[in-house]
């Protein structure tokens, strides 16, 4: 059988890159519609706040979810060790 085993390193580049993605997130930016009063137009910027905050509430969950992560990783690894110290084979 092959062997099963976590790379950190490699886990920890994915969840850096995970991160990364997810910062690049922007906000975006409302439209200047000051000479127009139609209300379709008008709740283009109502739309946009919204966006915006689900777009801050995934962001926050995301660092949670990276932190998470990152735990449950540094987590198994100390398992693994511990683990391996009191293995005697057999």
């Amino acid at each position: 059988m092959g062997e099963i085993k976590l790379d950190y390193n490699i886990w920890s580049v994915d969840v850096v890159s995970y991160s990364s993605s997810i910062d690049a997130l922007s906000d975006l930016s409302k439209p200047a519609l000051s000479e127009n009063d139609l209300q379709p137009f008008l709740k283009i910027n109502t739309m946009i706040d919204e966006l915006n905050s689900s777009i801050k509430t995934f962001k926050s969950n995301s660092i949670n979810q990276t932190r998470n992560m990152s735990r449950a990783v540094a987590n198994k690894v100390s398992d693994d060790a511990a683990g391996a110290a009191g293995f005697r084979g057999g």
